[in-house]
């Protein structure tokens, strides 16, 4: 406790004042101020007032959801809309955890423990790690914020609990070939192009007609469709031409001439010419696939 110097993203110097106020127990934040000596008459104040009683922490106090939507705020303009989505997506179940309590009080235990119950309902590596960044990321933002001293999240995790993870087992030429026949005729050519293509399925409905070169037999993936909205690949490594087999061209050719007119060209819209959301497939077409088919595997399996 005390005075501390640090640079702010402008490059100047300040000196920020905080004291410990033992009879309240906290930490009172004083000021920033630009010049030490300055900081030093404050710091020198508020430690006589609080020897004597007379100081009251003026740190502001959020509770813990009030926080995460005022983080959530300030990425709107740093982020893609999808990225930002992705965060909420992710934090709500922080958020679920730890409700509106006290900032302050959320522990790096808090957190661990958070960690340890999604590994335990079955949660994915990389989607634990997901969520345990984006909690860090978001209590770095409130010490920046002045909303903490510092970050629970700091230092290292501990070992979190390993879960056995099943290889990928992609679907043979029979398995493609029942699916493809369990399908609505609309859809076989969007199945066929994820089976040939290895497409994921936001690029697949997030395909436009200016993608596909059927003179040539080239597909090229630029985008995706997420949550409804249309948007470029998360990153240049998604960007990628891919061949398309003789089979599959002639099925596209026939799609196109008669897919339904959408304002963005999508290959893949539903038949009513709106943009697909995915639940919304998978109960209405896809498991009907599935069941038609006799397998359990899942769309990316295709």
């Amino acid at each position: 406790m005390g005075v501390r110097r640090y640079v702010t993203k402008k490059n100047e110097v300040r000196y920020a004042v905080n004291v410990y106020n033992k009879a309240q127990g906290v930490t009172c934040w004083v000021g920033t101020y630009k010049n030490a000596e300055d900081a030093k008459l404050a710091f020198a104040d508020a430690d006589r007032a609080a020897r004597m009683g007379e100081l009251v922490s003026a740190r502001t106090r959020i509770g813990f959801s009030d926080f995460v939507d005022e983080y959530l705020e300030s990425l709107v303009l740093a982020l893609l809309p999808e990225t930002v989505d992705e965060y909420r997506r992710s934090l709500n179940h922080a958020t679920a955890r730890f409700k509106n309590r006290d900032l302050t009080s959320v522990t790096k235990r808090d957190v661990e423990s958070l960690l340890v119950d999604k590994v335990n309902e079955g949660w994915k590596p990389l989607r634990v790690r997901k969520l345990r960044t984006h909690i860090a990321q978001a209590m770095n933002a409130a010490v920046a914020e002045e909303y903490l001293d510092r970050a629970p999240t700091a230092g290292r995790f501990r070992k979190l609990p390993t879960v056995e993870e099943h290889a990928f087992k992609p679907l043979t030429a029979d398995e493609v070939r029942s699916l493809i026949e369990a399908t609505p005729d609309y859809w076989k050519p969007a199945v066929l192009t994820l089976a040939a293509c290895g497409l994921r399925r936001g690029e697949l409905f997030g395909l436009t007609i200016d993608d596909v070169d059927l003179d040539a037999g080239l597909l090229t993936i630029r985008g995706q469709l997420r949550n409804g909205k249309l948007s470029r690949t998360k990153s240049s490594a998604g960007v990628r031409t891919v061949p398309l087999p003789g089979e599959l061209v002639k099925q596209l050719r026939d799609h196109i001439a008669s897919v339904p007119w959408t304002e963005a060209r999508l290959v893949f819209p539903t038949p009513t010419g709106y943009r697909v959301w995915p639940g919304n497939f998978y109960r209405g077409v896809w498991g009907a696939c599935r069941g038609s088919s006799r397998h359990t595997f899942r769309l990316q399996d295709a």
